[in-house]
Formats: structure tokens, C-alpha cells, sequence
């Protein structure tokens, strides 16, 4: 950081310097053209403006301190991630999801793979539950939920207070619901078209169309007491999807996955 800090600053003095230059004493009348070219030079906003060495030096060190912070925010976004648990809140998360649309933009395709994978893993632990939801008290809250109503306090208390928070979550409509996962049992799950929403814009194509294509498959299930849980003409769907997509992306890195 310091040798980036001197270097701004030698420029930034040298700078100075040409701009502290005494005027020409030169009295010819001045040429029209030359004059226009003056004038539009003038007009033209600087990115930097400062009358004083020492507003100009604050001023470079401000911009270049600014990008080191960011940097070492997303060096930091996978630990973030990494520390959500079922303890955690939803304003955690939304704060990592702020952070991941920052840092997104300039990350390389790796490390964006990587915090994609770091991001499910995430949610699947902040969902995570020390018991199965199969019990009466849940099944009746989500009948109630079902209809598009809101479990009353009375039902509220007889379940977990976790499992009462994450329930606020579904009623509130943040990327939560509760999904059947066959054999009388219901899990919490994330929207993973959200998912998609945040990541897909920073990915080639092709990897951009896997994951918005996953997100659309996995957002119920497939499976239901060892048979197919979907219809014949969606599976259909499916196989013709895939089969164009690994004509159309041979090379991809979800090739072997498609």
C-alpha cells in the first residue's frame, strides 16, 4: 500500500507542478481555433478537483484507500458466509447478498463459482433444524400457510421458537418457504431463483443458463417415495433441455452436470 501511495503521489506532484507553471507572456492575438479548443478544455470536468497540493494528495489517497477497503471486504465475503449458522438472522444474510452484488462485478469466474457454492451452503445451514417438521402442531400451520394466511399466536407456540422464526420468514415472503420432501416430512427452503438473480449476471452463458435452469428443476422435487414426482410431459421438458444444452455448450464447465 505504501509504494502504491508514493507512486499516486509522485504523479500527483508532478501534476502540480505543471499546473503551477507561470502563464505565457506571449501577447499575439490569439487564433479562433485555438481559442475554441481553450474553451472546450476548460469546460471539461476533472475527476479530481483540488486548488492545493494538500487537497490533491487527501483526495488520491481517499480513492485509492477506498479500493483497497473494498477489496478486503470481498476477501473477506467467503468467511462472512462461512459463519452463518441456524442461529443467524435474515438481516445477515441480507447484508452478504449487498455484498456479493459489490463484489460480483470484478471477481473471476472461479471465484465466483466458489462464493456460489459457499452461498448454498450457507442457506442450507441457516434452515438447518435439529428435528424433522412432521409433527401435527407444523402440519397445521402449514395448511393455514397454504391457503395464503398467517399461523395465529396460539399455534405459534407449540413449535420450536427457531422453527416459529423461520415461519415468520415464509408469511413475511423473504426467500424462504417450506417445501414437502416426501414421506410426511417438510423442510424450510430458499428461493433459488433469488439465487440466481444475484449471481447469473456475473457468469458466461453457458453457465449462466445451467443455473437458472437448476434453479427452476430444484425448486420442488423430483423424487416422491421412490417414483418420479413430476409429470411425463415435464420430464420430456427436461431431457429436451439438456440434450440442447450440451449441443449448444460442449465445452462448458457444467458439461458433465448437464
Amino acid at each position: 500500500m505504501q509504494k502504491t501511495l508514493l507512486s499516486l503521489l509522485i504523479t500527483a506532484s508532478s501534476l502540480l507542478l505543471s499546473a503551477c507553471q507561470p502563464p505565457s507572456q506571449k501577447t499575439d492575438t490569439p487564433d479562433p481555433v485555438t481559442s475554441a479548443q481553450t474553451d472546450k478544455k476548460a469546460s471539461t470536468p476533472t475527476l479530481i478537483e483540488a486548488r492545493t497540493a494538500k487537497e490533491l494528495t487527501t483526495s488520491i489517497v481517499e480513492l485509492s484507500e477506498g479500493k483497497l477497503r473494498d477489496q478486503l471486504i470481498c476477501s473477506k465475503l467467503d468467511d462472512r458466509m462461512q459463519a452463518i449458522s441456524n442461529k443467524s438472522k435474515i438481516e445477515d444474510l441480507h447484508s452478504i447478498q449487498r455484498q456479493l452484488k459489490a463484489c460480483l462485478p470484478t471477481a473471476i469466474n472461479s471465484e465466483a463459482l466458489a462464493w456460489l457454492g459457499t452461498y448454498q451452503a450457507m442457506y442450507r445451514r441457516f434452515l438447518q433444524s435439529d428435528t424433522y417438521h412432521d409433527d401435527d402442531a407444523f402440519y397445521a400451520i402449514v395448511e393455514i400457510l397454504d391457503k395464503g394466511e398467517k399461523a395465529s399466536v396460539t399455534q405459534l407456540k407449540q413449535v420450536a421458537p427457531r422453527t416459529r422464526y423461520l415461519i415468520s420468514l415464509v408469511e413475511s415472503n423473504a426467500d424462504v418457504s417450506i417445501l414437502y420432501i416426501g414421506e410426511g416430512i417438510f423442510i424450510f427452503h430458499h428461493d433459488l431463483q433469488a439465487m440466481a438473480d444475484i449471481f447469473t449476471p456475473y457468469l458466461p452463458r453457458d453457465q449462466a443458463e445451467f443455473i437458472e435452469r437448476m434453479a427452476i428443476d430444484n425448486q420442488d422435487i423430483f423424487w416422491n417415495d421412490a417414483a418420479v414426482a413430476i409429470s411425463y410431459e415435464e420430464l420430456l421438458k427436461r431431457a429436451a433441455f439438456w440434450e440442447n444444452y450440451i449441443q449448444q455448450y460442449p465445452n462448458s464447465y457444467f458439461i458433465q452436470d448437464a
